[in-house]
């Protein structure tokens, strides 16, 4: 099963379930901010239970330009541990969010030119590839406190050439300005 975040009025054609901050007109009301995710009772058989999302139930979750706009902290938190929670163990949460910048292989920051993450006033998050996704991964950017974050498997490295489909962890950089990235749940 496959779990899309803001699908909007062009959702994934393989998505099961679509899960939005801002719904599209006429849509039921959704808010995926607000965890633990509440779904229509259409959502396919054994995933739901009245209209909560079902712990370990899906084996993906995408999301394409909608993380940016969920504000940092806790909100940011919740929603990586809801699909954390969501996903089977192996799963793996697909990310596509405009770029500040990221830490090439060089290990030198390169910011992003161009308007893609500062134009859209609803966007409230910004990110830097890969260290916005180490806190949320075993290794040494782990959190040290007790933030309530779920952990997800070691990120891999940087693939040049990754496309939505590439097998495995990694972060990517495509046309200059957008991450791509996979997490997996251990």
């Amino acid at each position: 099963m496959l779990v899309e975040l803001g699908g909007g009025t062009r959702p994934h054609p393989k998505a099961d379930v679509i899960i939005d901050l801002h719904h599209p007109k006429n849509a039921p009301p959704q808010d995926a901010s607000n965890t633990p995710w509440r779904v229509s009772p259409t959502a396919p058989a054994g995933t739901v239970v009245g209209e909560l999302l079902v712990a370990n139930c899906a084996d993906e979750v995408y999301s394409s330009h909608f993380m940016e706009h969920i504000p940092r902290g806790q909100q940011l938190i919740d929603v990586m541990n809801e699909a954390w929670r969501v996903l089977k163990p192996g799963g793996t949460f697909t990310m596509v969010v405009p770029l500040v910048g990221y830490t090439g292989n060089d290990g030198k920051g390169h910011m992003v030119s161009g308007w893609q993450p500062y134009a859209d006033p609803t966007h409230v998050n910004f990110w830097w590839f890969p260290e916005a996704l180490l806190y949320f991964c075993e290794g040494p950017f782990k959190p040290n406190a007790n933030y309530g974050i779920h952990v997800w498997k070691q990120l891999g490295g940087y693939l040049p050439d990754a496309t939505e489909n590439s097998p495995g962890s990694w972060w990517s950089v495509r046309n200059g300005w957008e991450g791509l990235a996979k997490l997996i749940k251990p």
